[in-house]
């Protein structure tokens, strides 16, 4: 089959700005490049064999395409300087690169590189999970605490595997800013609870409710430049209410970015807790 590389690679970034799910885009992609191949419309995409064909090659190139694949890594979902240092950001504990920076690989060799998973790579990735690990821990610690606290760090949980579900699986669900807020918004409820906040003042909707700010001002050990610094995370995002559908009109960047804070946001929040003052141990992966 005679497709030039870079055409399918830019086929597939237009299907990632789109937001088109994994398991569409091998439809996608045969319905867009169908047409330049055979000059013609296809008719039939049920029937014809060449447009099966297309399909099949795209799973081949792109694993993450294959019904009921889950992405050995996900892609598209952190922040990565290939060239001096890896940064990390993880939704329960998958490697995940930004998009943004994929998108400005200047050679197809290096996209195909980083995209099939060279193993150097994913290594040097997974040896930067510290974040994941503070965060993983500290909830697991947090869910034996009595009463609501322990509930929501355990529902803090339940909406990081929302979210990462949501980002890598199906980047068109119109949730996933609700599910991100609540994330958030989980957490420090959380936080705040551990260190005797009482829940009547955070089931007030003037004192708290689903406002970040508020909460972010209960906290009783930080200080206002620290509070400041918790601001600017949360910049831009939507109240709760309007948070269910505000994926609808935003370009997956912008969902990305918003997921993004919200993990700077908790990572910040949960060193305001006695769980993070343990020190959870390094995970260290044995290089050949």
């Amino acid at each position: 089959m005679n497709i030039d590389i870079n055409e399918l690679f830019e086929i597939e970034k237009k299907l990632i700005k789109q937001k088109v799910s994994f398991h569409n885009r091998a439809d996608r992609f045969a319905t867009a490049i169908y047409p330049k191949l055979y000059k013609r419309k296809c008719i039939d995409s049920l029937g014809d064999p060449q447009y099966l064909a297309l399909q099949v090659y795209y799973r081949e190139k792109f694993p993450q395409g294959a019904l009921g694949w889950k992405p050995k890594i996900t892609g598209f979902v952190a922040s990565l300087d290939r060239v001096k240092k890896f940064e990390f950001y993880a939704f329960d504990g998958f490697p995940v690169i930004d998009p943004e920076e994929l998108l400005k690989f200047k050679d197809i060799s290096e996209f195909e590189a980083f995209y099939f998973r060279d193993d150097e790579i994913y290594e040097e990735i997974i040896l930067s999970v510290d974040h994941f690990i503070y965060f993983g821990l500290i909830s697991l610690q947090g869910k034996k605490a009595s009463g609501l606290e322990g509930t929501l760090w355990s529902e803090a949980r339940n909406h990081l595997e929302l979210v990462t579900y949501g980002l890598i699986n199906n980047f068109e669900n119109n949730t996933i800013f609700q599910n991100i807020h609540l994330l958030a918004e989980l957490t420090i409820k959380a936080v705040l609870l551990h260190n005797g906040i009482e829940e009547k003042i955070l089931s007030d909707k003037d004192r708290a409710g689903h406002n970040l700010k508020k909460l972010i001002q209960l906290l009783p050990f930080a200080d206002e430049k620290q509070k400041d610094s918790l601001k600017k995370y949360i910049i831009g995002f939507p109240n709760f209410a309007k948070s269910r559908y505000y994926a609808i009109d935003n370009e997956f960047l912008e969902i990305v970015d918003f997921a993004l804070r919200a993990r700077s946001f908790i990572m910040e929040v949960i060193k305001f807790t006695r769980y993070y003052e343990q020190k959870p141990p390094r995970f260290i992966i044995k290089r050949k």
